[in-house]
């Protein structure tokens, strides 16, 4: 019953809409831009620089600034490297997952060594594996030139903190210390759930195997064993409620200008209930995934949300699995650290 209690428990209320109306204003503005110009297809990489402005909510601007120019170079690097694969020929899904799997294990280890908020490396693999999953991206200096200008955007916003009444979000969360044998299990633990949540999803046949490595890395993401669980379950009912959302938004066929105000409402209201209830969250984060897909890339809109859905339970049921299998060992360390 407890666990029961946890789940509809929302954290309190932090100002949570400033944070909020900061990132929605650091995706808003590119994807006008890119919307202006004609070029919907680079409105992807508006949307993943725009993952930039997500880290260091709560920290002092000056670990603020320097934890989001890390987290905005990695990006860049992600999906400079998703356009190489991409543009390679013959590359099959499953050397996408394999090179996902060493990106979360990467990413993740560095976002514990230098403290990055949010933790793991869920931005960095969902921008690799969706890059390079695209069949026809356009050029390399065009979508890294508007995501670049979309990360210095989000850090530029991060710092009129400084100068905006009310635009201080609180007191900084500071990341904790790890030992060399904590960071390598925390690596390895990421590397497993990415590989196997992506070769199980790419067995499924149901398509965007991507999405199963994201949604397993995010609950691993948390701290411990029954935070990760728990992140699995709100992972998965999240999911599923939003995809039901999605169904309806995307059932209306709403031209590109529609699409992308509620890709940007859409932000607004994830950011405000990611840090209290991650399963609301996932109401809306959810469309706004499936939304972006469709705004650069469409495709049937029933094939959309069936993969969305069983790539998701797929990711999560593997961090479940992984978590308890892997948990003892892992004890074993942060006990000897």
């Amino acid at each position: 019953m407890a666990g029961v209690r946890d789940f509809f428990r929302f954290g309190p209320a932090q100002a949570d809409h400033l944070s909020a109306a900061r990132i929605a204003v650091g995706v808003a503005v590119p994807l006008v831009v890119v919307m202006l110009l004609g070029r919907t297809d680079l409105a992807v990489y508006a949307a993943f620089g725009s993952f930039t402005g997500i880290y260091a909510r709560r920290e002092t601007l000056r670990r603020r600034f320097v934890h989001q120019s890390v987290a905005g170079l990695v990006i860049l690097a992600c999906l400079a490297l998703g356009m190489l694969v991409a543009d390679a020929a013959g590359v099959s899904g499953v050397t996408i997952v394999l090179i996902g799997s060493v990106v979360a294990a990467l990413g993740a280890v560095l976002a514990a060594g230098i403290g990055l908020k949010p933790s793991g490396s869920v931005f960095f693999v969902f921008a690799f594996t969706s890059i390079a999953g695209l069949p026809s991206p356009p050029p390399a200096a065009q979508g890294l030139g508007v995501a670049l200008g979309t990360i210095a955007f989000c850090v530029f916003l991060g710092y009129l903190a400084r100068v905006l009444p009310g635009m201080g979000e609180g007191a900084p969360i500071l990341g904790g210390s790890f030992s060399a044998a904590q960071l390598t299990w925390h690596g390895s633990q990421f590397l497993i759930v990415a590989l196997m949540a992506g070769v199980i999803g790419q067995l499924s046949g149901v398509g965007h195997s991507n999405w199963a490595m994201v949604a397993g890395i995010a609950a691993i993401a948390a701290p411990d064993a029954p935070a990760r669980v728990g992140r699995a379950i709100h992972r998965v009912v999240g999911t599923l409620a939003g995809v039901a959302v999605s169904a309806v938004i995307l059932g209306l066929r709403l031209g590109a200008w529609a699409l992308a105000l509620v890709i940007i409402v859409l932000q607004f209201l994830g950011e405000l209930f990611v840090v209290r209830h991650y399963a609301t969250a996932l109401l809306f984060i959810t469309p706004l995934a499936l939304c972006m897909v469709q705004l650069s890339n469409p495709m049937p809109v029933g094939q959309l949300v069936v993969s969305r859905a069983v790539e998701t339970v797929i990711g999560a049921a593997v961090a479940v699995v992984v978590v308890v299998l892997l948990e003892p060992a892992v004890a074993r360390v942060r006990n000897r650290a």
